[in-house]
C-alpha cells in the first residue's frame, strides 16, 4: 500500500536536512535543490497562474537580508525568500489575449 504520512514527513526532512529539497512555506510544498552541490540561501520566483517555480540564487538579496537581521537582531531560521507573481510566458500569453 501507500506508505503513511509519517514515514514521507521523515524522508521530506531528512532531504531538507541534506540540501535536496526546499519547502516552499507559500505553497505548502516541496521542491528539488537546483544547486545540491553547495550551501546557500534560496529565493524563488513562483508563478501564482501556472504554478512554474525558478530557484535563484542572488548575493546582494542575501548580504541584504543579513544586514537587516544584524541591525535589528533578529534571526532567521531558514532563510528563504519567495516573490509571487507571473513569469515570463505567463505575461506574454496575457498581453496576446488583451
Amino acid at each position: 500500500g501507500n506508505p503513511a504520512p509519517p514515514t514521507v514527513y521523515r524522508a521530506l526532512d531528512f532531504l531538507l536536512d541534506q540540501g535536496l529539497v526546499h519547502k516552499l512555506e507559500s505553497l505548502h510544498a516541496y521542491i528539488g535543490c537546483s544547486h545540491p552541490d553547495h550551501p546557500h540561501a534560496s529565493q524563488f520566483l513562483i508563478c501564482s497562474e501556472c504554478g512554474d517555480v525558478s530557484e535563484i540564487e542572488n548575493s546582494e538579496i542575501v548580504n541584504s537580508l543579513r544586514q537587516a537581521q544584524e541591525n535589528s537582531g533578529f534571526k532567521a531560521k531558514r532563510p528563504v525568500v519567495e516573490l509571487l507573481g507571473s513569469c515570463a510566458q505567463c505575461q506574454s500569453e496575457n498581453a496576446q489575449e488583451e
